[in-house]
């Protein structure tokens, strides 16, 4: 017999000896550590349970997150296209060169098409438009886009009146309107305002 094969059976009956003074206090503890049977059905359906609840839990908070930046970066491109669209529709009215007010609404003479106009939406939805006055004239155009909806979004002016008379608020040679931003195909207003700009002319 070798040295090496001697050696390898004195650490075999070494070990031997110490397995059960290992086990000696904890006998059934020290049988489930060295079972190699696997888990039972109820252990696993238990894990697969649990791991399915984990799931569900990370799912919901993922949703959350997800609908929550969604909203904050909607909520932001709506504020950017009515400030661009207050500061559009502002200048386009503080700057025309003669108004006039008539029973359909005021019409007045824009800085940017150089005609008599009225500003107004687009019927598709495309956006704040300026719409020619000189019907059947050669001069007459189709509208002009002033302000273009995006991202999903519609801008539109409303109660656009000019006040050429003092009110009770000192109100002389302004305009008043109001612009609502929504999501496109719906009538939800996500973003407006109301506005009243002097009249430079």
């Amino acid at each position: 017999m070798s040295r090496f094969s001697r050696h390898t059976a004195s650490v075999n009956r070494f070990r031997l000896r110490l397995r059960p003074s290992l086990c000696g206090a904890r006998p059934k503890l020290c049988r489930r550590l060295h079972d190699t049977r696997g888990f039972t059905l109820a252990e696993q359906l238990i894990s697969i349970v649990f791991l399915g609840l984990l799931c569900v839990v990370i799912a919901v908070g993922l949703n959350t997150a997800f609908q929550s930046y969604r909203l904050a970066n909607e909520s932001t491109r709506a504020n950017e296209l009515l400030t661009r669209a207050v500061e559009e529709v502002g200048d386009e009215l503080a700057f025309a060169s003669s108004v006039e007010v008539t029973g359909a609404g005021p019409t007045f003479v824009s800085p940017t098409t150089k005609q008599p106009v009225a500003i107004g939406n687009d019927a598709d939805g495309s956006g704040i438009v300026l719409v020619s006055q000189n019907a059947g004239d050669d001069s007459a155009f189709d509208p002009v886009l002033l302000v273009a909806s995006s991202h999903g979004l519609t801008v539109e002016v409303f109660d656009v009146a000019f006040n050429d008379d003092k009110t009770d608020n000192g109100k002389k040679n302004t305009w008043d309107f109001r612009i609502d931003i929504k999501q496109q195909g719906r009538d939800t207003v996500i973003a407006s305002t109301a506005m009243t700009v002097a009249w430079i002319g």
